[in-house]
Parts: structure tokens; C-alpha cells; sequence
């Protein structure tokens, strides 16, 4: 566990962590026409330091691709997950149930 431990990327874990949620929060399978892709982008606040924050896209398609459902968010890198619940969140309002198979 040590030695994996050391194999681990804090920037990598938390965009695999929100891509996760927003894919268990839809309850997308592999076959559903569901994707996200979040980074660890810098960001400038207003006194001009660079602070590392999380940036998370998501869609949900129709099968025949005649429609596609896009939400992002950024937020604080250790709400990982938060984050990708709220994003799954914010599609569901908008419509995404309609295009995720049920299991």
C-alpha cells in the first residue's frame, strides 16, 4: 500500500473522484450516452495569487445524437465529489433523465 500510496496524483484523483460522481449521481452505465472530463486548472483570484481549482464538464446525449444536454462547473479541488454530484445534479434539472437508460 505504501509503495502504490507513492503512485498516487492528488490532480488526478480528484478529477477521476468527480468524473465518478457525476456518472454514479446520473446512474450511467458503460453504454449510457453520458461523459465528463474534469482537470485541475489554474485559476487568478482578484489579488492576483494562482490557486489550483477544479474544472468539470459533463454531457448527456440522446442515442440518436439529435439532442445534447452540457453543464460545467469549477470549484475548490478537495470537493472532488461535491462537485460532480452538483454538475449530475444541474443536468437532471435539465432534462439528462430522459436520455439515461435505466438499469
Amino acid at each position: 500500500m505504501r509503495i502504490l500510496a507513492e503512485l498516487d496524483d492528488p490532480s488526478t484523483r480528484a478529477a477521476v473522484d468527480a468524473e465518478r460522481a457525476v456518472l454514479a449521481t446520473l446512474e450511467a452505465g458503460c453504454t449510457a450516452p453520458v461523459g465528463a472530463i474534469a482537470e485541475v486548472v489554474d485559476s487568478i483570484d482578484s489579488d492576483g495569487r494562482i490557486f489550483a481549482e477544479l474544472s468539470l464538464r459533463a454531457g448527456v446525449a440522446a442515442e440518436d445524437g439529435s439532442d445534447v444536454i452540457r453543464a460545467s462547473v469549477v470549484g475548490p479541488v478537495e470537493k472532488a465529489v461535491q462537485l460532480g454530484k452538483d454538475l449530475a445534479a444541474e443536468l437532471l434539472e435539465l432534462g439528462a433523465a430522459e436520455y439515461v437508460p435505466k438499469a
